[in-house]
């Protein structure tokens, strides 16, 4: 979703975009209003996806689950907001072109290696509370708590990141 909706954002503006630069509002702030309703609007779908998937699990692994939704969310909507600044196209009218050009390519795989990622990070705790259940044992929440601050942290710079990338990009 991010890819497809996010990233051809500011490039769909076309040629007028010049009439936003002139007017009163600041640049920054019709960045983060344009960032933040479509992270809203991601999120709350990732969150409702989320909430159904897990919900014949314990109680914790959907708590876990949506704030990892969270981070998730903001981090690749962080990435393909930024890039999609970084590598925008006023002369491109199709949304499906601009989804596809050589910077969502980029965007795509920087998204890719970052998902990866979180499954590294992820896969032994949840191999290890899983089984946990399965052996019949009381599964230990402690498991997570390592991997969501590592998760926490990295989706919180990427995120600041990409945004100051792309923010910075067009008041050149």
């Amino acid at each position: 979703l991010s890819l497809r909706f996010v990233f051809p954002l500011l490039s769909l503006e076309g040629e007028v975009f010049w009439k936003i630069l002139t007017s009163p509002v600041e640049y920054k702030n019709y960045l983060f209003t344009r960032f933040a309703l479509l992270f809203i609007i991601i999120l709350i779908i990732s969150v409702l996806l989320n909430i159904f998937s897990t919900r014949f699990y314990p109680a914790i692994i959907t708590y876990i689950s949506v704030l990892l939704s969270f981070l998730v969310t903001l981090c690749l909507t962080s990435i393909n907001f930024g890039m999609g600044n970084i590598f925008v196209n006023f002369k491109e009218n199709n949304p499906i072109r601009i989804s596809s050009s050589h910077g969502a390519v980029i965007s795509f795989l920087i998204c890719l290696i970052y998902l990866v990622t979180l499954i590294i990070i992820l896969f032994n705790p949840a191999y290890t509370f899983f089984d946990s259940i399965r052996k019949g044992l009381q599964p230990e929440v402690n498991y997570f708590l390592v991997p969501v601050i590592i998760i926490a942290v990295v989706s919180a710079i990427l995120s600041y990141v990409f945004l100051s990338f792309g923010a910075n990009r067009k008041e050149t």
